[in-house]
């Protein structure tokens, strides 16, 4: 309320003469006219929320209303995989695509047509589930009359109008069903101009927050356990989802120059596990065996979902400043401890496949060239060499994982479970270098001991 609230008997009794002037005037036996009631001033914005939507955002978005109340809370989502994002300048036209935004509770806006692929799931905090129709036209929440960020060269949110003392642009998809669908170029260019909108809405002396992946460093047999925060970017670009990741990188480096004024913290997390989480890292496991480079000695690291979106309210509510935990410009999080391949086999109970890597990375180069697969095998890296990273800053800060990095490998195979064995071999061999070599080694290993057994 205003400054008036400070003298309520007065307002009152200014209220009832209103009201008995208003009935003299009216007459007799008719019915006094109320003052209109004073609306309360909206609750100032405290989070914006940018990016792909999916688990990590909606987690993000319940644990961020549960703190500071959904009025608080504004998304600007889209479906992974859905193209390029049409998010303009205030005054600008708009784009082939709508601005796909979830509006406080209790708002809905205008409803948009021009994208039949778009999911209505930004505002609800329960899966999609994945028996729902992909192709059924979906019209997502739309609001056109206060664009958030920018398509162009990313500008400050101008003095007085909208824009999120802390923005959170989540770059990092797990629906990799739908990635698939994009071509290359128009899903970088969406995530890229994400990210761009994402400073474009952060106020001028904000706080932005980007979350992609500790899959950026890269992953070598030299690596150490675990990778330094500040460790060089080294991952490998070929066409496939970590090259996407790498432009985001590359995209907020630029951000830093070009947004002096923003303090800008990029959140790089483990292989993310968790309900309807959906990556290459996920479908390694959907195949019958596991495949492993003959020499390597996987450690497997992993996060929940739900501690990925901790962590970034962890980031969110550091105040840096004398006597704080000071947090870098880059802050990974990881599920505490780590799994062996041997350990891997014996809770999944399924067995490994060896292949010498000049054969699985042929094999997968073929993939590659029947269409099976989108990229050249790179992906073999991440699953045969460590890229695990530590949680020492978000740990100093007071912040704690949840699950640890075995209870994360239960979840994610009892999810697999779930979703039987048919889905299975139908999505592993799509998309993922790892699982699509191993069934097809795994083929070929079976008609040999038939060859003989015959």
């Amino acid at each position: 309320m205003d400054d008036a609230d400070c003298d309520d008997a007065d307002r009152a009794d200014a209220g009832c003469d209103d009201a008995d002037r208003a009935a003299t005037a009216a007459g007799p036996g008719s019915r006094p006219v109320s003052p209109r009631p004073e609306t309360s001033p909206r609750p100032e914005r405290v989070l914006t929320i940018i990016g792909l939507e999916g688990r990590i955002a909606r987690e993000l978005l319940r644990l961020a209303r549960e703190r500071w109340g959904a009025e608080a809370v504004t998304t600007v989502l889209r479906t992974p995989g859905a193209g390029p994002a049409a998010i303009p300048t205030p005054g600008a036209p708009t784009g082939s695509l709508p601005v796909v935004t979830a509006v406080p509770a209790g708002e809905r806006g205008p409803r948009a047509t021009q994208h039949p692929t778009r999911h209505d799931a930004m505002t609800q905090d329960t899966p999609r589930q994945d028996t729902q129709r992909q192709d059924a036209p979906r019209q997502p929440p739309t609001r056109q009359d206060t664009p958030v960020g920018s398509t162009g060269p990313a500008a400050a949110a101008p003095e007085g109008e909208a824009g999120a003392p802390t923005v959170v642009c989540v770059t990092l998809s797990t629906d990799l069903q739908h990635d698939l669908r994009v071509p290359t170029a128009a899903r970088r260019s969406g995530l890229t101009e994400l990210a761009r909108a994402a400073a474009g809405a952060t106020r001028t002396g904000g706080h932005l927050v980007v979350v992609t992946s500790a899959r950026v460093y890269g992953a070598r047999p030299t690596n150490p356990v675990p990778l330094p925060a500040d460790a060089p970017v080294l991952g490998r670009d070929d066409g496939g989802l970590v090259g996407d990741l790498l432009a985001v990188e590359v995209a907020v480096a630029r951000l830093r120059t070009e947004r002096p004024d923003l303090r800008i913290t990029i959140v790089r997390p483990a292989a993310v596990v968790g309900p309807g989480v959906d990556t290459t890292i996920t479908r390694h496991f959907e195949s019958p065996r596991l495949l492993v480079l003959s020499g390597s000695k996987p450690l497997w690291q992993f996060v929940h979902v739900h501690d990925v979106a901790t962590a970034v309210m962890a980031v969110v509510a550091h105040r840096p400043g004398p006597g704080s935990t000071p947090l870098g410009p880059v802050v990974t999080v990881g599920a505490p401890g780590l799994v062996t391949q041997e350990q891997v086999e014996q809770v999944s109970g399924k067995r490994r496949l060896e292949l010498p890597a000049a054969a699985a990375l042929a094999t997968a180069r073929r993939l590659q060239a029947a269409g099976v697969l989108s990229t050249s095998g790179v992906d073999l890296d991440y699953v045969c060499y460590p890229w695990v990273v530590a949680s020492e800053q978000l740990e100093a800060a007071g912040w704690r994982a949840v699950y640890d990095t075995e209870a994360c490998l239960h979840v994610l195979l009892e999810q697999l479970h779930r979703r039987g064995l048919l889905g299975l071999r139908r999505d592993a061999t799509v998309g993922t270098a790892s699982a699509a070599v191993a069934l097809v080694g795994t083929a070929a290993l079976m008609r040999r001991r038939r060859r003989k057994g015959a």
